[in-house]
């Protein structure tokens, strides 16, 4: 393995951390039931499939890689089983992870979208890709 693939092995589990660390802020606000260490492993095994997933998925849009991540910690919750409304926990999970894409760079601010879109689609390849 060279450094590169180190580094960005790297990078792909601290966003992998980040996007665990934003769900369980989420799933904390609802009635989520079962152990935290439980769910904490579970949202981990189901990101790390997803970012699998993504890695040799042709759908390249951040939409539909938001929409799988979130399609995993949300399941992980409706598994442990939750009281309350199921949408506002979905809705709480998207935002969450949206602000985590967005902070690493993935998702630009609408201003800037045309002109990093290319390098932002890449570089997350990149980091899908490696596992």
């Amino acid at each position: 393995m060279t450094a590169i693939d180190r580094r960005v092995q790297s990078r792909r589990e601290e966003f992998l951390a980040e996007l665990l660390e934003a769900a369980l802020v989420a799933i904390a606000r609802h009635e989520v039931h079962g152990p935290s260490i439980d769910i904490e492993i579970h949202l981990w095994q189901r990101l790390e499939t997803a970012l699998d997933r993504l890695a040799s998925d042709p759908v390249t849009g951040w939409e539909h890689r938001l929409a799988v991540l979130t399609r995993a910690t949300y399941e992980v919750a409706l598994e442990q089983g939750i009281i309350g409304p199921f949408l506002e926990l979905e809705l709480a999970l998207w935002t969450e992870l949206r602000q985590v894409v967005r902070n690493n760079r993935f998702l630009p601010d609408r201003r800037r979208q045309v002109e990093r879109r290319a390098g932002n689609q890449a570089h997350l390849s990149q980091i899908l890709a490696i596992r």
